[in-house]
């Protein structure tokens, strides 16, 4: 985002703020907001406190209950749900969902009715850190599936398929920060549509975990599952970098690695589906990213 610098008076110059943050931020002429100067950049920010953005729910039946009635307004930056229930068989789905919600817990709670708030401040900073940490975590599971396939260790293998539930967790903040502090149009869609091909390839990951727990895989598929998983892996690997360095170079030779997986025949059409599906994902990040160096 660019503003242009006009002159006011004999010695002043002057530059505009983006109306969208001043929208977000609910600021007026007047108001005050502070800078920090960090060499050639000037960082802006407001001390002026907003009314928690609140929703009201109400659920009458455990059946009506679902996963995004927790997940949505969390994701679009709402910091206060405030939860109504006529089935107490609601309370156990919504705790269960509410541990996905990095930073929401609950502040009060009847028999009928739960208040849940943003607690935790100041994470929004780590948004980088955390969205590298997705990417990491997802690329430990497609190297202990491997692990995991070739010694039959069922533990670890389970344990690949819990760890979804963090990558769930990473992202969902992620998508909160986005739309809560990344103001820029192009950025938002480029980084949400990333975000969101992480939370499809860690449900991947975890299904073809599921997979590779069936006590009747032979030894022949073992052999093949190895060599499709090793080569996503690599992929990933490829991904990863090219996410974190785009360049024309770096998003070709990831490409150039998913095509190379997808060659590599699936015999089994229970593992072939999970797969194919990860390295389709994997494909269209790289279009989201080439699109990036635009």
């Amino acid at each position: 985002m660019q503003r242009k610098i006009i002159k006011l008076g004999t010695a002043t110059l002057v530059a505009s703020l983006p109306s969208r943050w001043i929208k977000a931020n609910n600021l007026k002429p007047g108001d005050t907001i502070s800078f920090q100067e960090k060499g050639s950049e000037i960082l802006f920010s407001t001390k002026k406190e907003l009314a928690p953005k609140t929703a009201k729910i109400h659920i009458k039946s455990s059946k009506d209950f679902m996963g995004r009635l927790i997940h949505t307004p969390y994701r679009f930056g709402y910091d206060r749900l405030e939860i109504k229930f006529d089935d107490p068989d609601v309370m156990p789905k919504i705790r269960r969902f509410l541990d996905q919600c990095l930073g929401f817990e609950i502040t009060d709670q009847t028999e009928g009715s739960v208040t849940i708030e943003m607690v935790a401040k100041g994470m929004e900073d780590e948004f980088d850190k955390l969205l590298r940490r997705s990417m990491l975590i997802i690329q430990g599971m497609l190297d202990d599936l491997i692990r995991g396939i070739k010694t039959n260790d069922r533990p670890l293998l389970e344990d690949v398929s819990q760890r979804e539930d963090t990558v769930d967790k990473l992202t969902h903040f992620c998508m909160r920060v986005i739309n809560t502090r990344i103001s820029e149009p192009g950025k938002s869609n480029y980084l949400c549509l990333t975000i969101q091909g992480l939370e499809r390839l860690a449900d991947d990951a975890a299904a073809i975990a599921a997979w590779a727990s069936t006590p009747n895989l032979s030894k022949k598929d073992t052999t093949s599952t190895i060599k499709s998983i090793e080569s996503a892996s690599r992929a990933f690997l490829d991904v990863r970098d090219a996410f974190q360095k785009p360049s024309t170079d770096s998003i070709l030779k990831a490409r150039n690695a998913v095509r190379q997986a997808k060659k590599i025949p699936v015999q089994d059409p229970s593992l072939a589906g999970p797969l194919y599906c990860a390295l389709g994902t994997m494909d269209d990040m790289l279009m989201f990213f080439d699109q990036g160096l635009g």
